[in-house]
């Protein structure tokens, strides 16, 4: 079972501490020793469509910094330069692979166009069908993860996917 956590400052941009984020996901190793990812919003400036920072950590494998996803972490967060840094959420995965565990399972996921994001733990068990209707509506997958077809549903139909 997956860990998830995250933070959301409804103050406005928030100062990056590194050691509370990196406890934070120590904290849930336990719930998900295959990967670990990080994602911050807001991370530069305040404007729409900032794009987030996002970054591996000490349990993320290399394949998945080496992988082409734009949600693969590039950099290390204890690499992230800190001093400069605010944000206002951040989502943080600690991931246990079952479905697809390659690196394209990693999370913080995001959709295609990079406009939805998403940490999850569940399971969706009846996801092969829905990717088929979405499929069926124009959209591609890069994954064969619940997840993704999590993200595409909400992208098609909002809170009505559930």
């Amino acid at each position: 079972m997956c860990g998830i956590a995250g933070i959301v400052s409804f103050k406005g941009l928030r100062d990056f501490n590194p050691d509370e984020i990196i406890s934070m996901s120590e904290i849930l190793k336990h719930r998900g020793p295959d990967d670990e990812g990080f994602a911050f919003f807001n991370s530069t400036d305040n404007s729409p469509g900032t794009a987030p920072m996002i970054a591996g950590g000490k349990a993320t494998p290399q394949e998945v910094f080496l992988s082409s996803f734009p949600y693969s972490p590039k950099q290390n967060i204890s690499n992230l330069p800190y001093q400069d840094l605010k944000y206002r959420v951040s989502l943080i995965h600690r991931r246990l692979s079952i479905i697809d565990t390659s690196p394209a399972g990693h999370q913080p996921m995001c959709t295609q166009d990079e406009n939805y994001w998403i940490v999850f733990n569940g399971e969706i068990y009846n996801h092969p069908e829905i990717k088929t209707i979405l499929r069926s509506k124009g959209y591609e997958f890069r994954t064969k993860t619940d997840t993704e077809v999590l993200l595409n549903s909400y992208k098609e139909w909002g809170f009505d996917c559930v």
